[in-house]
Order: structure tokens, then sequence, then C-alpha cells
């Protein structure tokens, strides 16, 4: 069997209707955009290990961050385990892949909560009072 074909079965007949609709677009985008360029007209048994780990790395090599290749990864992995369970092939070929790619840091550092106190004490020498003024309700009217 085509890949191609099991990849659109494990869509309509597997994830259709069973998954929200935007989950369900990521997973048609992956198999248009990434999947059928990538391996062509292949066999579905013929995806090996070492053909899968080649198709990611040149994700990598398109600057993908790590998060959207492990993206597109879930959705290869998630058919090929469906693949597995109906005896179409015997192994997953996407386990035990490496994928590379640097995680994007949006720069965003958190605080120890051990530096709270420190933090706290600055603020006083700035005269950052209305973190330590005590709130008193508005009056009634």
């Amino acid at each position: 069997m085509p890949l191609k074909s099991f990849l659109q079965i494990w869509l309509d007949e597997y994830k259709k209707d069973t998954i929200r609709k935007n989950t369900y677009l990521l997973h048609q985008r992956n198999i248009q955009k990434h999947f059928l360029p990538y391996f062509d007209n292949i066999m579905l048994q013929d995806v090996k290990p070492i053909m899968y780990q080649k198709f990611l790395n040149q994700l990598t090599d398109k600057n993908y961050s790590k998060r959207s290749i492990e993206i597109v990864h879930t959705t290869m992995f998630n058919a090929m385990e469906k693949a597995v369970t109906l005896a179409k092939i015997e192994k997953n070929p996407c386990l035990g892949v490496t994928i590379k790619g640097q995680s994007k840091n949006d720069g965003i550092t958190f605080m120890e909560s051990s530096d709270i106190p420190r933090f706290l004490q600055a603020t006083l020498q700035y005269d950052y009072s209305l973190l330590t003024e005590s709130r008193t309700p508005p009056a009634s009217i």
C-alpha cells in the first residue's frame, strides 16, 4: 500500500470526527505539506527509521524550530502506530528518532522564589511603596 494512501485512510477513517477540527487540520496540513512531497510514491512498508530520521533532519536544515518538528513528527508517529495496530507494518519507523533543532527562547526568565524577599526590599529602596501599602476600601456612597 502506498504511504500516501495509508495516510489518507488514517486521516479519514481514524481521525475525522474523533479529534478537534484544528487538530485534524494540523494533521492534514502536515501530510500535504511535509510527508507527501518528501516521501512521494514510497510504499508504507518501505519507510525505514534511517529514512524517517533523514526526513526530520531536513526539516532542521530548513530552520524549522524544534517544536515545529515535534508537531510534524507527532502526526507521522501516530499514523505509523495505527499501521502497526492494523498489521500493515511490523514496527513503527518513527520510534527512537532524534529531533534536532533549537528550541525558541522567548527571553522570559523567572525569578527564583528565594530571590523574592531581596526583590521586595529593593522596591522599598526606590519607594515603590504601592507593594506594601495597605489598601483601604472605598467609602460607601
